[in-house]
């Protein structure tokens, strides 16, 4: 199932790199480099470094438009990608959680289509923007 999120988190990334000269916002959208197949010594390193067991997939360090602290909007969007019948490990939800507490919204998602309608909704884009209603 990695490989089909995988594709679904690309395409996501290619409708943000499409927009990202029109919307500030999506030139700071990110994924870090947590997950994947990786030989021990590099797993170790990336460890050593700073990654995270259950860190979310897609990061929108942005307020929502009028934040105004907690409880009046929000400091940012993460993204959980999933695929097929995957659900969010025990450590994914976790962190999902600890972020929520903090005053950012959470989500899981299984489509591309569906993480860049989020994303358009929260930045609160004009219609031009939005990806198509459907999946080509």
């Amino acid at each position: 199932m990695r490989h089909d999120e995988d594709e679904q988190q690309a395409a996501l990334f290619a409708w943000i790199r499409a927009r990202e000269d029109e919307v500030e916002a999506l030139r700071f959208a990110f994924h870090p480099p947590n997950g994947g197949m990786r030989s021990k010594a590099t797993a170790a390193n990336m460890m050593r470094l700073g990654t995270r067991k259950g860190c979310p997939d897609v990061w929108l360090p942005t307020p929502t438009p009028g934040y105004a602290g907690p409880g009046k909007g929000y400091i940012g969007l993460i993204i959980e990608m999933k695929a097929g019948r995957n659900k969010p490990t025990p450590e994914q939800k976790a962190y999902m959680g600890y972020l929520a507490r903090q005053g950012w919204q959470t989500a899981v998602c299984y489509d591309w289509l569906t993480a860049a309608r989020l994303i358009a909704a929260y930045l609160d884009l004009p219609a031009d923007l939005w990806p198509p209603e459907e999946m080509v």
